[in-house]
């Protein structure tokens, strides 16, 4: 199902500097406490069309201009295109004199890997890269940054058409664009699953869902995890999809605490009221909403404590900073 949409957004200017302090990160003194960003675009009309995000929640902020983007398709990729995938007709990495057709695209583990000329370029060497949207040379996009922020390798890129340029994730409140790379990996919007798919590129938003679960140490790289259980579980916990149905029951501004010992997680204060504990496909269980008393699609018990390795205990925070 293809969907169209006039969402428009402003961009402000952008921080060369790998920002995951502040609001999409831990903020407490043992970067325990997550704030829990406001999950619909604040550039969207009241009306929409389709269900692209779904109501109460988003899973990505990243746009093509007026349409929004999840995935790049690099050339040679046998995958069929879905709504939200930027098709890429050719990559070219600068090698410091000329710029260079490439002829393999991987990203192992969240960082980029560039073949051209029988050479890799990753880290800073992809700075520079060209990724062409068309075949005319007017609609491209552009690595302009590399950051390491540890968890993964951060990736600040930007879409030049025609006369105009603008990056390609919203800005946190910090006002940086950064977004992380994943491959091989599909975002179902209407129900929240995520599953495997050879070939695309997700084009992860640190102020998305699927970029912040990676923040928080929920990654798509846990060796072993061929389910990708440990990220869709870090999906549905940012997102508050109780249900696992792709609805978010979440608002601006929400502290939690959230402990899993796969992400590197543990809770700054034990004694907090319960929220839920999460899984891959939702809650298994729900004890204090995170927002308000919502009226759920789906019946879960109250909860005692987390019984896989994969789930994720969430608590209230206490009080605001």
């Amino acid at each position: 199902m293809h969907l169209m949409t006039s969402w428009r957004r402003f961009l402000g200017s952008s921080l060369l500097v790998f920002e995951l302090a502040a609001c999409d990160a831990p903020l407490d003194h043992e970067e325990l406490l997550f704030r829990d960003e406001p999950e619909i675009s604040p550039y969207a009309p009241g009306n929409q069309s389709g269900t692209w995000p779904p109501p109460g929640g988003t899973f990505n902020t990243a746009w093509l201009g007026d349409m929004p983007l999840m995935r790049l398709v690099p050339p040679g990729s046998e995958v069929a295109s879905e709504t939200g995938d930027g098709v890429i007709y050719f990559i070219e990495v600068f090698d410091g004199e000329e710029y260079l057709p490439v002829t393999n695209v991987a990203v192992p583990n969240g960082t980029l890997v560039l073949t051209a000329g029988g050479e890799t370029y990753t880290g800073g060497a992809v700075v520079g890269s060209r990724w062409w949207l068309d075949e005319t040379g007017t609609d491209y996009i552009v690595i302009t940054a590399v950051g390491e922020p540890g968890v993964a390798a951060g990736y600040l890129l930007e879409h030049h058409h025609g006369d105009q340029q603008d990056y390609i994730c919203e800005p946190t409140r910090a006002g940086s664009h950064w977004s992380y790379l994943v491959e091989d990996i599909f975002v179902d919007v209407q129900n929240g699953d995520i599953t495997p798919d050879s070939g695309p590129l997700l084009v992860a938003c640190v102020t998305g869902a699927v970029g912040k679960a990676i923040t928080w140490g929920f990654s798509p790289w846990y060796p072993g995890d061929d389910t990708l259980a440990l990220y869709r579980t870090g999906v549905r916990t940012v997102r508050a999809d109780y249900c696992g149905d792709g609805w978010s029951y979440t608002d601006d501004g929400i502290l939690i605490q959230v402990s899993n010992a796969l992400a590197g997680r543990s809770f700054d204060d034990p004694t907090a009221r319960t929220e839920a504990i999460f899984g891959p496909d939702g809650a298994v269980c729900l004890s204090h909403a995170r927002f308000k008393e919502p009226t759920l699609t789906c019946t879960l018990p109250q909860c005692e404590e987390p019984t896989e390795s994969f789930q994720a205990w969430t608590k209230l925070a206490v009080e605001s900073p």
